[in-house]
């Protein structure tokens, strides 16, 4: 019996970790990707944190109160961590009326058990991947934890309370850092202008150099699985994928939304984009770093330092934005102010985000067109639970 075909728009995370479950699962998959090599969009120049043990979706109703000012009103660009342009405000009033809807307390509780029922079964795919196909992987993977810092009494307790609801739900704990401790762990931030009230810290929080993953199960896929693989693609319409194969999946992140024209289905995408910079290694760090009053994560990989951060909603401007990344390097400046930092490397990418913080993945009516998207700031954190939920999905419809 000959193997059903599946199609894969995009080799990002998200589109190779579903190439893999459906390539595991018996199918022959072909991967489409239009630039000329993996992971070169949002895998390439996210965090590198998995992000397990702190995970939630992404503003509470308080924090879009207490931040809208500073995100709207004509601040500072060079201090503010979030920014939405006016203009993006009244053209996409939909999807942000939805993401306001989903932060209320009620919607929020239930979106935070989701996503943490994700979270657990993609830390639970990584690991199962790694003691067998991925055992060889080189990708820097740490599991040394992360530390989230705050720089006031109020916010520390607001995370804090967060933290013992994941163990709540999860079982994973976390624990509470005051600014002595947090200084033990991370030296530098003694030199932070804010100063810093605490920290929580969870054991449950990896790292690992998402496009080196990227690249090795490329090769795994293509050698082991007999994968197929079309780089630097031309656009064509995604009705010519779905009349050649027996299954298309779309896993393009914010692409999703232009390549489903025609198929009459709402996909609620907001590009949200972030800015990142590798720098010589700066220093050992003992824990990871989500320095909230700053915007930023940054984590020691190899021997770099990768510093990410900022959520600017500006619709789909490709173009740099030099007065922000100016801001985020003068940010981690800050922390090293004795220190001449080198920049060995800057990225700027679209992370695909939905009203309610969740991942997409689902089929597009009773067609053979299938969704997973909508990671936003947690594709390489999730990726290994959706693509589990994808294949599944496809199994269901497409056998």
């Amino acid at each position: 019996m000959t193997a059903k075909s599946v199609t894969i728009l995009g080799a990002g995370i998200v589109g190779l970790t579903s190439a893999h479950a459906l390539a595991e699962a018996g199918y022959k998959v072909h991967v489409i990707e239009t630039a000329d090599a993996p992971a070169t969009g949002a895998s390439q120049s996210n965090g590198f944190q998995l992000s397990y043990g702190y995970l939630a979706p992404p503003f509470t109703f308080w924090e879009v109160a207490r931040r809208f000012k500073s995100m709207l009103c004509g601040t500072n660009p060079q201090t503010t961590i979030a920014h939405v342009k006016r203009r993006e405000l009244i053209k996409q009033w939909h999807w942000f009326a939805r993401a306001l809807w989903h932060t209320m307390p009620f919607n929020y509780r239930k979106n935070f058990r989701e996503v943490l029922k994700l979270g657990q079964l993609s830390q639970f795919n990584l690991q199962a991947f790694m003691s067998g196909d991925g055992k060889d992987f080189k990708f820097d993977y740490s599991m040394q934890g992360k530390l989230i810092v705050e720089d006031s009494k109020k916010h520390l307790f607001d995370d804090w309370l967060k933290a013992q609801y994941i163990t709540a739900e999860t079982g994973w704990s976390s624990e509470k850092f005051g600014r002595k401790k947090c200084i033990e762990a991370l030296p530098f931030l003694e030199h932070a202008p804010h100063d810093i009230a605490g920290g929580v810290f969870s054991k449950n929080n990896h790292a690992g150099n998402c496009a080196a993953f990227c690249q090795e199960l490329v090769k795994l896929l293509a050698d082991k699985y007999d994968v197929a693989f079309t780089f630097n693609a031309p656009h064509a319409p995604l009705s010519h994928y779905a009349q050649h194969a027996d299954a298309v999946v779309v896993a393009c992140g914010f692409g999703a939304k232009s390549a489903l024209k025609g198929f009459k289905t709402y996909v609620p995408l907001y590009p949200v984009k972030g800015y990142s910079y590798d720098f010589e290694r700066i220093t050992p760090q003992q824990v990871y770093l989500t320095h909230k009053p700053y915007g930023f994560v940054m984590s020691d990989m190899g021997e770099t330092t990768r510093v990410a951060g900022f959520a600017d909603f500006v619709g789909l401007n490709t173009t740099d934005d030099a007065t922000r990344k100016e801001a985020l390097l003068k940010k981690v400046q800050n922390l090293f102010p004795n220190q001449k930092l080198k920049v060995v490397g800057e990225y700027m990418a679209f992370r695909p985000v939905t009203p309610n913080g969740l991942p997409i993945v689902r089929r597009v009516r009773k067609t053979n067109v299938f969704i997973n998207t909508g990671h936003g700031m947690y594709g390489w954190t999730l990726a290994h639970g959706t693509a589990q939920k994808l294949a599944d999905l496809v199994k269901k419809h497409i056998s």
